[in-house]
């Protein structure tokens, strides 16, 4: 492939994946009538998952730094979907929960924000699901081994 067409390619992948970002969150009903955004969203869904994490492991979930994480958790924290318990042992460690509220809602929105990404999907051939399954795994991985 000549370098002129995998510029091309890199450049169109790019524009789309911001394209995609901006459509999801359109679609994804958040950020309305106090409801959380889909990032939030998908904090609340791995600290459910995870039964808390630490900021440092939502850090490394998402591929941020640590600040970034803590500026997203206060969002939760503030809208009381979720709050902060130190480690007995360890003042230092601060893990992350759901509170009821946060539960509540994020039984509420997630099934119907998955849906909405399922109802795209569907629109895929199983070959290009399996493709594009494949090509997310690889770049996640590439991702995880550049820190």
């Amino acid at each position: 492939m000549k370098a002129h067409h995998k510029d091309h390619y890199e450049e169109q992948i790019i524009s789309h994946i911001f394209s995609l970002g901006r459509f999801v969150r359109e679609h994804a009903g958040g950020e309305k009538g106090g409801n959380p955004s889909f990032i939030h969203l998908e904090i609340m869904k791995r600290i459910d998952d995870s039964g808390g994490l630490a900021m440092t492991d939502l850090a490394e979930y998402l591929c941020i730094k640590a600040p970034s994480v803590t500026y997203l958790v206060e969002d939760l924290v503030k809208d009381r979907f979720a709050k902060r318990l130190h480690d007995a042992q360890d003042r230092r460690i601060v893990k992350i929960v759901l509170t009821p509220k946060g539960k509540k809602i994020l039984k509420r929105l997630y099934p119907h924000r998955a849906d909405t990404f399922r109802k795209v999907l569907r629109q895929l051939s199983t070959l290009e699901q399996k493709k594009f399954a494949e090509t997310l795994v690889r770049i996640n991985e590439i991702y995880k081994q550049k820190k």
